[in-house]
């Protein structure tokens, strides 16, 4: 079953939450389907390792953008800043975040790190 959280029974199926958007969890995706109830499109051996590969690297990327957003939001001393800066660097050398974004975040944090709002 694909990774989400159950919000409530549905004419259709089930309502569950997936990256900020509902979606319906269709009664076809059975646990007795021939894709096992994961509800890939391609029901062939190496498309099913393919999504169980996306699921992983999925939740790695997830602990990873969560540590990266604490550490941008806690820098407050040169030390810190150099540290979430260096986190931000790993994760879009690792295709984690778009490398627009982690030099966006970095020059939001050294705007707010110099005392300029906007």
């Amino acid at each position: 079953m694909l990774p989400g959280v159950l919000l409530g029974a549905h004419p259709g199926g089930n309502l569950w939450r997936w990256g900020g958007h509902a979606r319906i969890a269709q009664d076809r995706r059975s646990p007795w389907a021939a894709d096992g109830g994961i509800g890939v499109a391609k029901r062939i051996k190496s498309g099913l390792k393919h999504f169980r590969k996306s699921a992983r690297r999925a939740q790695a990327n997830l602990s990873v953008k969560s540590k990266v957003k604490s550490l941008v939001r806690t820098a407050t001393t040169p030390e810190e800043i150099g540290v979430a800066q260096a986190a931000l660097d790993k994760a879009a050398a690792r295709k984690v975040i778009h490398p627009n974004t982690a030099a966006r975040r970095k020059s939001r944090i050294m705007r707010r790190a110099s005392g300029r709002a906007g």
